[in-house]
C-alpha cells in the first residue's frame, strides 16, 4: 500500500492541485493541454507486457522496474520542486513545460503501478489476493488526498492564518516547491528501504515463456472477444 500511496502523490497534484492553482491564469484550452499529462495511466496496457517480460534476474522481476522508476521520480520531483514556484508565478505560465514534466511523472507512476500490481500477486497468499485491489485503492486515494485536499489546505493563506498562525501572512505554510522536495526525499528513502530490506521471491515466469510478442498477441485476441464477454472479463478483473 505504501508504494500505491507514492503513486497517488503525483496523481493528486496532476489531477487536482495544479489545475486548481492555475485556473485563474490559464484558459480552458490550456487546462485541457495540461490534462493530457494524465493519459499514461489510461494507456499503460500498451507497455505493460514489456514491464512483465524485461527485467534483471539479479535484482528481481518487479524490483528491476520499481527501484529505478522511484529513483527517477524522486529526482524529477526534486528538480520540479526547485523550479515550479517560479514557473507558476509567471504571467505567461510555461504550460507545455509543465505538461511534459507531469506527463513524464505520470508515465513513471503508471509503469510503477504495473510492477507493483504484478508483485502483489506473488507477495500475497491465494486467500489474500482479493485484498490486492483494496490495498491499491486505499493507497492511491491516501496519496491523492494528501496531494489535493491536505496540500491545498496548508497552501491556503486563509486556512493557515485561521488555524495555524497568530500573525496573518499572504502565503500558506506549505509551498508547492517545498511539498514536492519533501516527497522527492521520501521516494528515495522508500526506494532505499526496498533495496535493502525487501526480498523478491522467485516465481515461474510465464511471461518470459510467452515472450513480449506472445503477450501482445494474447492481448489482441482478448480485444477481439465479443463485447459482452469483454464486459464480463473487465468486471471480473477490475471488480
Amino acid at each position: 500500500m505504501n508504494y500505491d500511496m507514492l503513486q497517488g502523490i503525483p496523481i493528486g497534484l496532476c489531477f487536482g492541485s495544479i489545475p486548481f492553482l492555475l485556473k485563474a491564469k490559464l484558459s480552458y484550452s490550456q487546462i485541457a493541454i495540461f490534462s493530457l499529462s494524465s493519459w499514461p495511466y489510461s494507456l499503460k496496457l500498451i507497455w505493460s507486457p514489456i514491464v512483465d517480460a524485461v527485467y534483471s534476474s539479479r535484482l528481481g522481476k518487479r524490483k528491476s522496474w520499481i527501484v529505478p522508476i522511484q529513483i527517477l521520480t524522486g529526482i524529477l520531483f526534486y528538480f520540479l520542486g526547485n523550479n515550479i514556484d517560479n514557473m507558476m508565478s509567471q504571467d505567461n505560465v510555461p504550460i507545455y513545460a509543465l505538461t511534459y514534466s507531469f506527463l513524464t511523472t505520470i508515465f513513471f507512476c503508471a509503469t510503477q503501478d504495473i510492477a507493483v500490481d504484478g508483485w502483489a500477486l506473488t507477495l500475497l497468499s491465494k486467500e489474500s489476493l482479493s485484498y490486492a485491489s483494496t490495498a491499491q485503492t486505499i493507497g492511491l486515494n491516501c496519496g491523492y488526498f494528501l496531494s489535493f485536499t491536505v496540500f491545498l489546505s496548508f497552501n491556503s493563506s486563509e486556512f493557515s492564518n485561521k488555524y495555524l498562525r497568530t500573525v496573518p501572512q499572504e502565503l500558506g505554510v506549505l509551498g508547492l516547491g517545498d511539498y514536492m522536495r519533501f516527497w522527492s526525499f521520501m521516494y528515495i528513502l522508500v526506494t532505499a528501504y526496498l533495496v535493502v530490506f525487501k526480498k523478491e521471491n522467485q516465481v515461474k515466469d510465464e511471461e518470459a515463456e510467452l515472450g513480449i510478442s506472445g503477450v501482445y498477441k494474447t492481448i489482441y485476441k482478448i480485444c477481439k472477444l465479443p463485447r459482452k464477454l469483454l464486459e464480463t472479463v473487465y468486471t471480473i478483473y477490475f471488480f
